[in-house]
Order: structure tokens, then C-alpha cells, then sequence
């Protein structure tokens, strides 16, 4: 078939399947080895118990490398760290590059004015620096926020596209 390595394209296609598994957690799939594996808890916070398949370990083992490529997208910003989460689309490491010694802010909601929907700009340039600042006040933000999810960082890093990143 002309496959060059076998074990990269093994990876892509669980990968595929592990990203159903995040984009569509109600299928008959998804629930089944959420019964099985993670009833407490969510996919990407799974652990592989001993006496799991080698289906599972593999799952899990891909859901690692698929991790590295996910980004958070803000809704209302109620689940996403500000300095531990993956949510700047526009820097390389996709977090804040610096973090003030004396930062008070924990979640990505304490920067949105939620009254109108807007980025609290001056609380954001004295908290962040200039390029930080400036990366995160042109993530668009929807009116009434909405669920903050996963999507795949390099379909929207750059410039936060809107059509694809939100859906």
C-alpha cells in the first residue's frame, strides 16, 4: 500500500479516533469506555488502570500526542487557566510567557467584562506583557460567552479564526 511507516500512520488513525471520542462524547463509543474506564472523571483526564486493554493503553497513549496540538478556545472562560492552559492561539508556547510574582488572576473569565462581552484591557496590559497582551486582545470574544473547548491549535493559530474555532 506504500505506507512508510507503519507506526506513525497507526497513530494518526487512533488519533482520529480520539478525537471523536473528545468532540463527540455521547456516542454509543464514548460512553461505553467512559463506563468502562473514566466513569468519574473526563477523556483527557483518564488514567490506565492495569487491567486495561491494549486497545485503551493505546488510545491513551495517542491521546498524549493529540494533547500536544490542542488548544483551549474561550467561551466564558470559566475552565481555562490563565497561566497553566494552552489558550493563546497567536505565541509559540500557546500560554502567557510571563507570570507576574504577585498575579491574582486564575481563570481566563476574571479578563472578560462580562457585561459587554469585551477583553478588561487595562487589567490585561498590567498583568501581561506587551506581546502577551496584545496575542490575547485579539482572541474575538462571543456575546454571552458560551462553553469553552478544544479545538486543534494549528487550524487556528495566527489569527483567531472565528468560523473555525467557533462552532
Amino acid at each position: 500500500m506504500g505506507f512508510r511507516d507503519l507506526h506513525l500512520f497507526n497513530i494518526a488513525l487512533l488519533g482520529k479516533q480520539v478525537w471523536r471520542l473528545i468532540m463527540n462524547p455521547n456516542t454509543l463509543c464514548a460512553r461505553v469506555l467512559k463506563g468502562r474506564y473514566f466513569p468519574d472523571t473526563d477523556f483527557m483526564h483518564a488514567s490506565t488502570p492495569g487491567s486495561s486493554s491494549a486497545t485503551w493503553r493505546a488510545i491513551i497513549a495517542c491521546r498524549e500526542a493529540l494533547n500536544t496540538g490542542l488548544i483551549k478556545c474561550v467561551g466564558d472562560g470559566m475552565t481555562i487557566s490563565v497561566w497553566d492552559d494552552r489558550w493563546i492561539p497567536s505565541t509559540h508556547t500557546m500560554t502567557p510567557l510571563f507570570r507576574p510574582p504577585a498575579a491574582s488572576i486564575t481563570l481566563v473569565s476574571d479578563l472578560i467584562d462580562t457585561d459587554n462581552w469585551t477583553w478588561q484591557r487595562e487589567l490585561i496590559r498590567e498583568n501581561f506583557i506587551t506581546l502577551d497582551a496584545e496575542a490575547i486582545l485579539n482572541i474575538p470574544l462571543r456575546a454571552g460567552g458560551g462553553d469553552d473547548f478544544l479545538a486543534w491549535a494549528h487550524e487556528i493559530s495566527g489569527n483567531y479564526n472565528v468560523k473555525s474555532a467557533y462552532r
